[in-house]
């Protein structure tokens, strides 16, 4: 997400894979709405817009970015 010509990154989920040297593995990641959404004093919402998301290593290390479109979201906790 870009706010006021500043791409946000964040993390959003994780799950550790224990692999020996050249073994593949798989991991899913589930992620919580609110981790997309800010806090707007009375709820929270998710703005619309194409989000990136990419697993990596680490911050510095990350894949191929795939692009979601959303709709705007609101709701209340």
């Amino acid at each position: 997400m870009t706010r006021n010509g500043e791409t946000l990154q964040r993390l959003v989920g994780y799950e550790r894979l224990d692999l020996e040297p050249g073994e593949t593995g798989a991991a899913t990641v589930s992620i919580d709405p609110r981790l997309l959404a800010e806090w707007n004093g009375s709820g929270w919402t998710i703005p619309a817009g194409t989000y990136g998301f990419a697993y990596g290593d680490n911050a510095e290390a990350l894949g191929n970015v795939v692009e979601v479109s959303l709709q705007e979201r609101s709701w209340e906790d």
